[in-house]
């Protein structure tokens, strides 16, 4: 677990990226703590999920697409088809975000 509180002084910072770094090497996650999103939004956003997954594939298929560079939304089900030996058949959710797209 890392904790966020204080993440605006630069000691604190330091701190929190070491923490992040080492569990992310050492454990490959972790979870944040005191990071001001309450959690009515974080059990929204799990259960907008459900519902998502829960729809029926017709529904879902408006999503599902292997383009990460022009949806900002999508839906898919094999995260790695072209890079490994094995297939990963869990299905997900995507939405991206960054500075780049314009509303």
């Amino acid at each position: 677990m890392v904790d966020l509180s204080g993440i605006g002084i630069q000691q604190q910072l330091n701190k929190i990226v070491d923490e992040i770094r080492e569990a992310s090497e050492k454990w490959g996650f972790f979870q944040l703590t005191n990071h001001g999103v309450p959690s009515s939004v974080l059990e929204g956003m799990i259960d907008g999920t459900c519902k998502f997954h829960e729809q029926d594939a017709e529904l879902k298929k408006e999503y599902y697409s292997h383009d990460r560079t022009t949806r900002r939304v999508r839906y898919d089900s094999n995260l790695h088809l072209y890079q490994s030996h094995t297939a990963n058949w869990r299905g997900y959710i995507e939405h991206f975000y960054d500075n780049y797209w314009s509303y």
